[in-house]
């Protein structure tokens, strides 16, 4: 179970950002580079934490196609470390 899981479970919200932000900002360039059509920004319209979350397979098919971004389904997929997933995850409040 990954750190952000147990803060989200448990209620807590987002991780703190000092957790997350700098595995988000060096992973993410990595991988989108490796989606095919994706441009810099294509992510842009997007909450980070939601960015780092998917990064690590932790948001659905369907929970990243809803971010309304100019990417296709298959280079939202690309960005996800451990593979897509079909399962709806939790989102923190």
């Amino acid at each position: 179970m990954h750190h952000a899981d147990l803060h989200e479970e448990l209620g807590l919200g987002p991780l703190p950002e000092r957790f997350w932000r700098p595995v988000q900002e060096t992973v993410e360039p990595m991988l989108l580079g490796r989606a095919e059509g994706a441009a810099p920004d294509a992510l842009a319209s997007v909450a980070a934490y939601e960015r780092f979350r998917a990064l690590f397979s932790r948001r659905s098919r369907a929970q990243m196609r809803a971010w309304g971004t100019s990417l296709s389904p298959e280079a939202l997929e690309a960005l996800c470390i451990f593979g897509p997933r079909d399962d709806d995850q939790p989102l923190p409040t």
